[in-house]
């Protein structure tokens, strides 16, 4: 599906949303008082899958619904460091070519069995051999995986991966009892719920009483339903219709956090929105063209309008405070207008040419960002037009490079090969912009395979200043990815995005 907007038509969508301060948000809902069992909250996501454990499948709201009946060999931690999951990891073996994980003791599958290294071998072999072409790069190096003599799983590498900690810490390895062949939800997992009934519009769970956190779940189970439109989302939580809803629009934080009803639940976020510049279309093909775009970007401008303010703005990949980040690049202001089209007009561009940019039509921070962008670019002298896209028409756009510009954003991650690899090699499932560089790709490859993190970091730290110099991509802002749940609702803890683990720790209290 294809939505041709100008200016005028979708402006009045952000008219009015602007806000002067950024705000955080509420941390936690817990006041800890006496814990309730019972009652089923209801959860709305804005799509629901046919298939919740179709391994393909890589939109966040199927790793959210997985998050709630399957563990992964490894987990997150809620500052983003990896931790153990149904499995705990041994680590590297002395060459960097094993990496050993043994099965948490104690823990059951939701029907009784008791987790074995098998169970978690198996469902790597099968995560791997079900990869999507989006996701094939992780197990590139990985040669076998088996279950040593001593009882732990082995994963065998060609090759040192730095990669494969994050890889199993993902919601790409469910940890099953067993294959869940053609209907992708009959078999059994460790996580605090039990998929019970449902299909795409609504799924129904059950607690799992044998659940290896004790005490957990709290609720008797919840029902997730599908709500498509962010409106009628926030409407139906502020109404008290459903209980929580996950990912809360940018735009709509500012009013819940005035609501005494509602409490926003937040955490660290490596989510990333991002411009990408098509660099084998003309003119963007000249570097010269793509620097004066970016130059013209007012990232201050797009937080406070097309976010209110939430979001925090961004010139780099990674994070400054990361250890693959570069705190030594400046902050960028933009140029002005009257340069840039002089510049662009000596490039043979004089004002008016054209541009078309394709953008999500169900992430409602990054249509209001391309209209901040239009006016942005008109002041350079650059006519941009807006086709607000579904998500099959997005992935057919990246991969046919019709547009000359993408918005889009980046998947939460935790190892920065699973950002820089997807949107900058030259094989990248994300390279909507149609980079090649060679020396990237040899960047990235070292960084996959260097044991020292320092190292790793300097490697990173080298992509990023290919990255600032031939602009490819334009990093715009980090969103905060928030969850709004009723006030009702005590205790519901926070985990690393997408993650709907926290229902577990969560409970109604006592009138």
């Amino acid at each position: 599906m294809q939505r041709h907007l100008n200016r005028r038509q979708l402006i009045g969508a952000i008219g009015g949303a602007t806000f002067a301060t950024r705000m955080w948000l509420h941390s936690t809902s817990a006041r800890h008082g006496e814990i309730v069992r019972g009652g089923v909250p209801l959860v709305a996501l804005p799509w629901l899958p046919g298939r919740p454990l179709d391994l393909s499948d890589t939109r966040w709201e199927t790793a959210w619904l997985r998050s709630l009946v399957f563990d992964a060999p490894l987990r997150a931690g809620t500052t983003g460091g990896i931790v153990a999951g149904a499995g705990i990891p041994y680590g590297f073996g002395p060459d960097a070519t094993t990496f050993d994980i043994a099965a948490r003791t104690g823990v059951l599958f939701a029907d009784g069995r008791p987790l074995t290294a098998g169970d978690i071998a198996g469902s790597i072999e099968r995560a791997r051999n079900s990869a999507s072409p989006s996701e094939t790069w992780r197990w590139a190096h990985v040669d076998r995986v088996a279950v040593s003599d001593g009882g732990s799983v082995r994963i065998h590498l060609r090759q040192p991966d730095m990669t494969i900690p994050a890889t199993l810490a993902s919601s790409l390895i469910p940890v099953t009892a067993g294959d869940p062949g053609e209907s992708g939800t009959a078999v059994a997992g460790t996580g605090p719920f039990v998929l019970a009934s449902g299909d795409a519009g609504e799924y129904r769970f059950r607690a799992n009483r044998a659940h290896w956190t004790a005490g957990q779940p709290r609720f008797d189970g919840c029902t997730v339903l599908a709500v498509e439109g962010s409106i009628e989302r926030t409407s139906r939580l502020v109404t008290g219709r459903v209980d929580a809803v996950p990912d809360v629009p940018l735009l709509d934080i500012p009013l819940l956090d005035n609501d005494p009803g509602v409490v926003l639940i937040s955490g660290p976020t490596r989510r990333l929105g991002v411009l990408a510049l098509t660099v084998t279309r003309e003119p963007l093909n000249d570097v010269r063209v793509r620097r004066l775009i970016a130059s013209a970007i007012d990232r201050d401008a797009l937080v406070d309008g097309a976010t209110a303010g939430t979001a925090e703005p961004a010139w780099s990949l990674f994070p400054p405070d990361h250890w693959a980040g570069s705190p030594e690049i400046e902050r960028p202001s933009p140029s002005d207008s009257a340069v840039i089209r002089e510049s662009l007009a000596d490039l043979g561009l004089p004002p008016g040419w054209h541009l078309r940019l394709a953008c999500p039509v169900d992430l409602p921070a990054l249509p209001n960002t391309a209209v901040l962008l239009q006016e942005q670019l008109a002041e350079a002298g650059i006519a941009l037009g807006i086709d607000l896209l579904d998500r099959a028409a997005m992935d057919e756009a990246g991969r046919s490079a019709a547009y000359d510009l993408t918005l889009a954003y980046t998947p939460e991650w935790l190892d920065p090969h699973e950002i820089a690899f997807p949107l900058l090699h030259s094989n990248g499932a994300s390279n909507v912009s149609g980079l090649s560089d060679d020396r990237v790709d040899r960047l990235l490859a070292k960084a996959r395979a260097t044991t020292s993190q320092p190292d790793r970091g300097r490697y990173y730290a080298g992509v990023e200043r290919i990255v600032l110099d031939q602009i490819p991509i334009v990093p715009l802002f980090w969103p905060p990815r928030v969850t709004g749940i009723r006030a009702r609702i005590d205790a519901w803890s926070r985990h690393w995005p997408p993650s709907g683990r926290g229902l577990a720790s969560g409970w109604f209290p006592r009138p």
